[in-house]
């Protein structure tokens, strides 16, 4: 017979990398400062490429169908 595998989706306490931390020994603190530093980075990265992005945007102008 075949092993049972879990068809839990990635991010689920079904899941069989799921490890679970007793409520004592976390630091919600430490979490969400966790939390909002990579958020940060990550928006910090996404601004960076939008203004290369901007910069490096040129539009064409369209000289057809103007009338002189």
């Amino acid at each position: 017979m075949k092993p049972l595998r879990s068809k839990a989706p990635p991010h689920s306490i079904l899941s069989e990398c799921f490890r679970y931390t007793p409520a004592a020994q976390t630091d919600i603190r430490k979490r969400f400062a966790l939390v909002r530093r990579e958020q940060a980075e990550i928006a910090k990265a996404h601004a960076a490429e939008q203004e290369a992005r901007e910069r490096t945007n040129v539009r064409t102008i369209n000289r057809r169908g103007r009338t002189a």
